[in-house]
């Protein structure tokens, strides 16, 4: 998320000197830059959380963003949580069973 801030920090700083200088290239390339993170936020998102579906998610945002359902969608899509699987070796998961019985039996 840090990188998200300082993007749409530069580009808001590169749209106000723009504007202070009164040339319109600099303060454009600022209200694309803007407009476009805008645009890709699900994109950035998905990939700032290490969703595992940043590809899938970038391509319905490219292709489907500029109507207000797909660009929902992606967004909803990027903050969906993921599931994490963790995984224990044979002597991991006796050691754990063994532990619970043990609290078990003790009252805990």
């Amino acid at each position: 998320m840090r990188k998200w801030a300082i993007f749409i920090a530069v580009c808001g700083g590169a749209l106000y000197l723009g504007q202070q200088s009164h040339d319109d290239a600099l303060g454009g390339w600022g209200l694309i830059g803007i407009v476009g993170a805008l645009y890709f936020a699900p994109t950035i998102l998905a990939k700032s959380r290490g969703s595992p579906d940043t590809l899938a998610i970038f391509v319905v945002n490219f292709v489907l963003g500029w109507t207000f359902l797909g660009y929902l969608f992606a967004l909803v899509w990027a903050c969906k949580g993921t599931k994490t699987t963790v995984l224990f070796d044979r002597a991991q998961l006796a050691e754990i069973q063994a532990d619970m019985e043990r609290r078990r039996l003790e009252g805990r």
